[in-house]
């Protein structure tokens, strides 16, 4: 078996949970019992290290091996596990900082940093018997491996360093006579999961490929490397599994890629003439050549600059708050010793960055590349430039179009135009400069042309779409010209009453109501008419949009009547910083948006019709409150299937009435020393900001009694050395911060001391909802809700908001973007910055302005199934089904209505009756919270939680 077989084989057991027989091997009939107790040593082993168990096709088809089959399959299966990254628990180190914790927590801030001045004091004085703060002896012990010398009276129960933060060895002297451990109780940092068996792997590879073909949303790093693994060991089948189109255009440019570079295809020019249809599709083919993921959007780099060229002249170009870093870096180096000692020669600045390093490239790549650009119109070829025209010159200096001017002059031409140069020795040095789609349009919006608007939305049906809201708030120039006239008489109504009453001052005033009632019934009659011819093109080319931009528009103009209490700006690409601002854009008319969502709905819900169909579908009403996902490629949630948007309920307070946040992070092996500190942010109803719980501020205590306390954090690590790592802990107790006045709890991560996210090892952030804190597990993996994997390139993460008074936490997953990089990076110099940014998207998202996964659930439903069943919260179910003659958009408004009536009416004795479900059940199309129905393996289900249903199906698969 080849390593390419070899490691797709790996890569759907690591990801999907799927062992696939490996090619070659003979299965042996019956078992020795050497052969069953190496099997159930396996399954403890599974358990124990991963929490994972066999499933019984799987146990039953391993019974067939031997005993070297048995320990090969275990060698394979621990190698596969540490190349995808998956670490045994036993290597994780998640024990805090204090061992007691969430007791003898340090409540004196300032008797604490006593105790490290004087422990730091007496080391410097070589004091190695007698404390200098307790003044006891032999109680000094040297730490290792920072060899600090800490006093064990003074630091009883501590597993880090108190000076330095750096985790103590577990070897160490100073927790062997405090007889403290590093452990990890309940026995896995996850929860259990099942390893199935898997029938044909050339099926469920060709399966996988055609499903990441047909999403039209950007794509996740883990589904990009699926769809490498999968072309790499199949290229000669690449031919015969091509869609027609590609949905996404950034995963053509990866298969096209991986075609060109395994594919024996005799002609690869005609394959890539079929789908590169323009020149921006040939630049992000040749960014993913470059090692880029495709998408030509902005990203951090880091700049190293060395120490001997920071001059003035150098400074001189950066930006203000670079120049300030340079040179207190600078003066620090040449007036303190220890940038002496360091030698540090270098400087790391990060800055974002549009460009990447282009790939050198043949001669014959070159000429193939500009003869697909050849084969473009010229106004076209140069519109794309002009789009890209930064990275259009980079990528121009390794194409060489100059040596081909002859034989490929239109991509000389603009080559030309974009580089400001003349196109012929005749005309003059000022190139000629050429009217974009994009400037025509802004012509068209500004002299309020429908005729020209209408030709050139035609042409680009996608633009068409994303200009649609700004186009008909352009030419609003009143709601209608009856809330206009009513307007008007109310005013001069008003005005007449408060002059004084006369005969004169009574007919001017009846004639000033109605001299401009004819140019306002002009002026709103040709409004009118523009809005429904631009209706009118959008209902001849909706059926051109692909399926997320239908159901963006369809979520997007549902809160189009009434203006949003915020506006946010999500900017493309892998940085989720936010920008916000007042929405003060004019609501759109109720009848425009009725017509614009009913058209987008009959498209959808014939497109959706055209799927698998099932016997009955099973939706949550709990989905309410799930975001829609559109973007995968900046979203970190792990443990659920969430996008920025959603909420979710907390558990009963008398269950679960504690919060424990967790932060662990490890550092590469020889990467840099990364310092993460895990805070929360108290805040009361009106946003004004109560407490905080950081690093510098281990307990928030009770106003009414002191003795008690609503937050309390673990300590301080600042070291997370390889490959064991470090973790954080704040404990929230839900009632006493209630009482307390607190409502809103936010969660932030940042980087203290450090590049970011992106050069650690692993990193992660999470929640715990727990009952009982006071025995010795400090990780309990049941009870583990929400987690966040920490990848991105910078350095503040925000993932939750705790809504205490609602009982309801609120997924954003946000970046806090650094205004005072001078200052150091903790709670208090950003909390203005935070209470902005967070109270912003509390307020947008509470206005739903995007879809809900409830609603897109419904239209499936709808269109794939005869029978819906709808589960209620109180465990109750509703059913409804179609009838013969019914058509699909029928059957979809039946149920809407049904759902009204039925939260319209009170409470009733007879109500809906408990969910059951059949015996035996039908293969299903299922949307659940969790996953606790048992479905037979012909079913479709999409999950928020893995229950008893391990994740098969995406929800992105939904808009293919």
């Amino acid at each position: 078996m080849t390593s390419l077989f070899r490691s797709l084989h790996g890569h759907f057991l690591a990801r999907y949970n799927l062992f696939f027989e490996l090619p070659g091997r003979n299965p042996k009939h019956g078992m020795s019992a050497h052969s069953e107790t190496l099997l159930q040593a396996l399954d403890i082993m599974l358990a124990e290290r991963y929490h994972i168990y066999l499933s019984e096709p799987l146990r039953n088809h391993l019974q067939s091996y031997d005993a070297d089959d048995l320990l090969q399959f275990w060698t394979w299966f621990e190698s596969v596990w540490k190349d995808a990254g998956k670490t045994p628990q036993e290597a994780i180190n998640l024990t805090p900082m204090v061992s007691l914790f969430p007791n003898h927590i340090p409540d004196d801030m300032h008797t604490l940093w006593l105790k490290r001045y004087f422990s730091l004091f007496g080391t410097q004085l070589d004091q190695t018997v007698l404390c200098s703060y307790c003044h006891s002896k032999h109680t000094r012990i040297e730490l290792e491996p920072c060899h600090h010398m800490v006093c064990s009276n003074c630091f009883n129960g501590y597993t880090g360093c108190p000076l330095c933060g750096h985790p103590i060895d577990s070897r160490s002297t100073f927790l062997k006579q405090q007889s403290i451990l590093y452990r990890n109780d309940r026995g896995a940092w996850e929860t259990m999961k099942r390893l199935d068996l898997g029938t044909d792997i050339e099926q469920f590879a060709k399966d996988k490929f055609l499903s990441f073909c047909q999403v039209a949303q950007a794509q996740s790093s883990q589904e990009l490397l699926t769809l490498r693994i999968i072309i790499q060991a199949y290229p000669e089948k690449l031919a015969n599994w091509f869609p027609e189109k590609f949905a996404s255009k950034q995963a053509q440019a990866v298969v096209l890629h991986t075609f060109m570079q395994y594919s024996q295809h005799p002609d690869p020019t005609v394959v890539l003439k079929k789908y590169l249809k323009n020149a921006t599709d040939v630049l992000r083919l040749i960014s993913v050549m470059s090692g880029e993921p495709g998408t030509l959007m902005p990203h951090h780099v880091h700049r190293s600059i060395p120490i001997s060229q920071c001059d003035e002249q150098f400074m001189h170009h950066l930006p203000k708050w670079e120049r300030r870093i340079l040179k207190t870096v600078l003066f620090e180096r040449q007036h303190a010793t220890s940038y002496k000692k360091k030698k540090r020669d270098k400087i790391i600045i990060d800055e974002i960055s549009y460009q990447f390093t282009v790939v050198k490239m043949t001669r014959r790549t070159r000429r193939l590349f500009l003869s697909l650009l050849e084969s473009f119109n010229q106004n076209s070829l140069i519109e794309d430039f002009l789009r890209h025209k930064a990275l259009w010159i980079r990528v121009g200096e390794f194409l060489h179009p100059g040596d081909y001017k002859k034989r490929f002059p239109k991509v000389n031409r603009a080559f030309m135009v974009i580089r400001k140069h003349a196109v012929s020795a005749s005309e003059k040095p000022s190139p000629v400069r050429y009217k974009t789609w994009r400037s025509r349009l802004e012509e068209a919006l500004a002299s309020h042309d429908s005729e020209t608007l209408k030709i050139l939305m035609t042409k680009r049906p996608g633009e068409f779409a994303r200009h649609l809201d700004r186009i008909l708030r352009g030419f609003v120039l009143m709601p209608n010209a009856v809330d206009f006239s009513l307007e008007n008489f109310i005013r001069t109504g008003t005005d007449i009453c408060l002059d004084r009453i006369s005969k004169k001052g009574f007919f001017q005033g009846i004639k000033s109501l109605t001299q401009n009632v004819g140019t306002l019934l002009t002026h709103a009659r040709r409004d009118s008419m523009t809005k429904w011819t631009l209706i009118h093109t959008l209902n001849a080319c909706v059926n051109k949009l692909s399926t997320p931009m239908l159901i963006q528009l369809w979520g997007h103009f549902g809160t189009r009547q009434h203006p949003l209490k915020a506006r946010l700006f999500y900017p493309a690409g892998t940085i989720r910083k936010i920008y916000w601002r007042k929405d003060t854009r004019p609501p759109i008319h109720a009848i425009y948006i009725k017509l614009i969502r009913r058209m987008i709905l009959k498209v959808l819900l014939s497109r959706f019709e055209q799927k698998k169909r099932f016997a009955q579908s099973i939706i949550d009403s709990s989905l309410q409150t799930i975001t829609f996902p559109f973007n995968e490629r900046s979203n970190e949630s792990e443990a659920l299937q969430l996008s920025p948007g959603s909420s979710l309920n907390m558990p009963p307070e008398e269950k679960t009435g504690t919060i424990r946040l967790f932060l662990h992070w490890c550092q590469k092996a020889k990467g840099p020393s990364t310092d993460l500190d895990l805070s929360v942010a108290f805040f009361d109803e009106n946003w004004v900001m109560r407490d905080c719980c950081t690093y510098y501020h281990l307990q928030c205590a009770s106003q009414t009694a002191p003795s008690q306390f609503f937050a309390k954090h673990s300590g301080d690590f600042r070291h997370a050395p390889f490959p064991r790592g470090a973790t954080e802990y704040v404990d929230i107790n839900r009632g006493l911060a209630l009482k307390e006045g607190i409502r809103y709890a936010c969660v932030f991560v940042q980087v203290y001391a450090g590049i970011d996210f992106s050069t650690l090892e692993r990193a992660f952030t999470g929640v715990m909802f727990r009952h009982d804190t006071k025995d010795t597990a400090y990780f309990d993996p049941q009870t583990v809700r929400f987690k966040y994997a920490l990848n991105g390139t910078t350095k503040s993460y925000i993932p939750l908001v705790f809504d205490l008074q609602a009982q309801t936490v609120h997924d954003i997953q946000c970046y806090l973007p650094s205004k005072k990089p001078t200052l150091p990076a903790n709670l208090h110099n950003h909390r203005e910055a935070l209470k902005a940014l967070v109270s912003s998207l509390m307020h947008y998202y509470a206005d739903r302005p995007r879809p809900m996964r409830y609603d897109i659930a419904l239209m499936h439903a709808a269109a794939r199934s005869s029978i819906v069943w709808i589960r209620l919260p109180n465990g109750h179910a509703v059913s409804f089904k179609q009838n013969m003659f019914d058509s699909v958009s029928t059957f979809y408004h039946q149920i809407l209505e049904g759902l009204e009536q039925l939260s319209d009416q009170p409470p009733a004795e007879n109500g809906p009756a408990p969910w059951s479900s059949p015996k035996p059940m039908p293969p299903t199309l299922a949307f659940l919270m969790d996953g606790d129905i048992a479905l037979p393996d012909e079913s479709e289900y999409y999950l928020i939680l893995n229950g008893e249903l391990n994740e098969r199906f995406s929800w992105s698969d939904l808009m293919a």
